[in-house]
């Protein structure tokens, strides 16, 4: 058993050591989570090996890795390309502010107006006042329901004449 434990430890290190020999020909950058990945080992135990830990170590120090290769470095037109878009769409969102707001001006104004009539028939229309009185939380607009009172020549209205 504790030779079988000791090929187990021989071949760990041996698979480190050749993963880490083979990250270092790739030009990769080397960590302690992909050297165990690839090597088929804990971290922990990556990190208890002190000889490996020193090596993984002076790799990442003598490969400095920049925070962006060139290839992923932005060029300068595509730089501008994306201010341009920005800008463009910060117009869209301006001229689509301005159409809202004048939306916004002329549905008061007709909100306004309806308003008013509704006021012009509670204070007007008998008929419908006392419908509206009922239904107080309901605007109802209808067209008046009642004929006027007009006077006819021989001094009755035409109202009374129809009855």
């Amino acid at each position: 058993m504790v030779e079988h434990r000791r090929n187990l430890g021989v071949a760990a290190t041996s698979r480190v050591e050749g993963t880490l020999d083979a990250l270092e020909r790739s030009g990769a950058r080397i960590t302690f989570p992909l050297v165990a990945e690839r090597a088929g080992v804990s971290r922990s135990w990556l990190y208890a090996q002190q000889e490996f830990r020193d090596r993984i170590q002076m790799l990442r120090r003598e490969h400095p890795w920049p925070a962006h290769t060139t290839e992923e470095r932005a060029s300068d037109a595509s730089k501008e390309a994306i201010v341009r878009t920005l800008r463009y769409r910060l117009a869209e969102e301006e001229a689509a502010k301005v159409k809202l707001m004048q939306e916004n001006k002329q549905l008061r104004k007709i909100n306004e107006t309806l308003a008013g009539e509704v006021y012009f028939c509670r204070t007007h229309h008998t008929t419908n006042a006392a419908m509206v009185s009922d239904y107080a939380g309901i605007v109802y607009h209808a067209p008046p329901t009642y004929e006027p009172r007009v006077p006819v020549s021989d001094g009755s209205t035409a109202a009374s004449q129809k009855e």
